[in-house]
């Protein structure tokens, strides 16, 4: 009896199997652990905040951690030199808009370093900007989110067709901050990496 001429080739595409499946798991790792470079544990700490804020602005929670993990790194003091604050890293002009549209009494400036009003602030935001540029379009929400919406709208009007708004795809292309796309690009690796991990999990 002459021996399977097939064998050997599926012992190579199990072991390539086994080798993508590590692959995947190490750049998993690898993805998280650059989203979180400052000190303070994983991002995850602030899952039930997230999901609480996310189910009440209808926001992905995995993408408001995901944004959480870019912005601050997870630091719930943060600040930027443009005077952004807390773990979404807000403005005090927008923070102060949100507390207003969400009725937060007695809101000051110093409570964006709690991380229950900053998520809660910073989702309120995420949903204002996905009713202003489409649920089906959350790169362009996170450029508005990076960027400010005067500069997505004007890369929107260089690459709309007449009255058709462009596709997030087109909008990334039209991006001229490099800045903004890089941001926008990290914080989808981040989102998408997150919600992987989840299901693992609860698999």
């Amino acid at each position: 009896m002459q021996p399977s001429t097939d064998a050997p080739g599926r012992s190579s595409l199990l072991a390539n199997s086994r080798l993508l499946s590590v692959l995947a798991a190490l750049v998993l790792v690898v993805l998280l652990a650059t989203a979180l470079p400052r000190p303070g544990g994983s991002i995850e700490r602030f899952r039930d905040l997230a999901t609480q804020h996310g189910l009440t602005h209808r926001i992905d929670p995995d993408l408001v951690l995901a944004v959480a993990a870019i912005e601050s790194g997870g630091d719930p003091l943060a600040r930027s030199r443009a005077g952004a604050r807390g773990l979404m890293q807000l403005l005090p002009a927008t923070a102060l808009e949100m507390a207003e549209r969400v009725r937060i009494e007695d809101y000051d400036e110093d409570m964006l370093e709690d991380p229950d009003v900053n998520i809660r602030l910073g989702t309120a935001y995420l949903r204002w900007l996905a009713d202003l540029f489409g649920e089906d379009c959350p790169r362009t929400v996170l450029a508005a989110y990076n960027a400010g919406c005067g500069n997505v709208w004007r890369w929107q009007e260089q690459v709309e067709h007449g009255s058709t708004a462009p596709t997030d795809e087109e909008l990334i292309e039209a991006i001229e901050f490099p800045e903004t796309r890089a941001y926008v690009g990290k914080v989808v690796d981040v989102w998408l990496a997150l919600r992987e991990r989840r299901e693992r999990i609860h698999d």
